[in-house]
């Protein structure tokens, strides 16, 4: 959560230019990561890839959300975009290619059914983004506040939403089984299992170092912890059984190697994507016991895994698919030059947005 928000700072130094891509062509906000800003009025950048900017070319689009909003999942912790076999639920933010006054426009969440008729389930009063959406059943659960945020509950029909979870939330929300697990930082570095029938919080392990990221990899909890936002040494990667127990030194990691952006653990290998020092674009895959390979140097927010491929945003536009092996890349196809804003991956197929259209595609 803390390194994502030094990224959400770099772009939003260069709001007025983007952050990422290589081949703008000098339009406004030419494709950038993302993010939704924390300056009141939720103001954004551009999508994740692409040149970005201006109206956006909705003609073949599934869905189109009400100008100026548009939603953005760039920044993983300040975006939520989570598909079902009922449909999508997502936050949108005030576009600030498409207003010049984005803080008249507040966050909301909004819902599409599977023929595209769009509802809006939530508006905010300005005070909070939402984030990193889990969807099970009737309820939404996701990250709600703005640097150091909560989680909240949502019911899927709409309402206000539901603290569940109190603020410092580090890293998660992540959904295995009939759980969820997150961490929380400052001084009460910890890690929790949720239960949603109850909304009860459960302590499986309490830490005394940052922890910046986690995922679960079948019944294995892994999570990465630093010494802090501005230190410079290595991460460290720990193990743990789900249902809790005693926590494993895996490895050390190069901080200055390893992507922490929509990271995850699968078949005991790391993947993240973020935007390097030098506002590149990066995928790092990352073997547990080797060291960080970039498998992808102009690409990657936002990022999706799931049934064992890669979909990101490439830096010069379109979703890219990749097996998580990385041998191969191809663009799927009708996305090609689109700046992505937002992707997530439902039962059937791929779903996509650009600025405020919303697109969908065969996996």
């Amino acid at each position: 959560m803390a390194h994502g928000t030094l990224v959400a700072a770099a772009c939003l130094t260069f709001l007025l230019i983007g952050c990422g891509p290589d081949d703008a062509d000098g339009a406004a906000n030419a494709g950038g990561s993302g993010g939704s800003g924390a300056t009141g009025g939720g103001s954004a950048t551009g999508g994740g890839s692409g040149t970005g900017g201006g109206v956006p070319k909705c003609d073949d689009a599934f869905a189109v959300v009400p100008s100026p909003y548009a939603p953005n999942t760039s920044l993983d912790e300040w975006g939520g975009f989570a598909v079902d076999e009922r449909g999508a639920v997502f936050s949108a933010i005030a576009d600030s290619s498409l207003t010049d006054d984005t803080s008249a426009h507040h966050p909301v969440i909004m819902a599409s059914d599977l023929a595209g008729n769009l509802s809006t389930l939530y508006t905010d009063d300005g005070s909070s983004l939402y984030g990193k959406f889990i969807l099970r059943g009737d309820s939404v659960y996701m990250l709600a506040g703005v640097v150091v945020p909560g989680i909240a509950r949502l019911d899927r029909s709409g309402g206000e939403p539901v603290e569940v979870v109190e603020g410092t939330v580090y890293a998660g929300p992540v959904l295995g089984g009939d759980f969820i697990y997150y961490a929380k930082g400052f001084s009460d570095s910890a890690i929790y299992r949720l239960d949603p029938e109850t909304d009860a919080s459960t302590l499986l392990i309490a830490r005394e170092d940052q922890i910046e990221t986690l995922d679960l990899d079948g019944d294995t909890l892994y999570w990465i912890e630093s010494d802090g936002l501005l230190a410079e040494t290595d991460y460290r990667l720990f193990s743990m059984p789900a249902a809790g127990g005693t926590a494993k030194l895996v490895q050390s990691l190069p901080r200055a190697e390893l992507a922490l952006g929509s990271f995850r653990v699968v078949d005991g290998v790391l993947f993240g994507s973020e935007i390097t020092a030098d506002l590149d674009i990066v995928v790092t895959r990352t073997p547990i016991g080797e060291a960080p390979t970039i498998v992808d140097d102009n690409g990657g927010l936002p990022m999706v895994i799931a049934g064992g491929f890669a979909y990101y945003g490439a830096g010069s536009g379109g979703v890219i698919k990749a097996p998580l092996s990385f041998a191969n890349k191809a663009t799927i196809p009708g996305s090609a030059g689109r700046s992505i804003y937002s992707l997530a991956v439902g039962p059937s197929d791929l779903w996509y947005s650009e600025l405020s259209c919303i697109f969908r595609a065969a996996k």
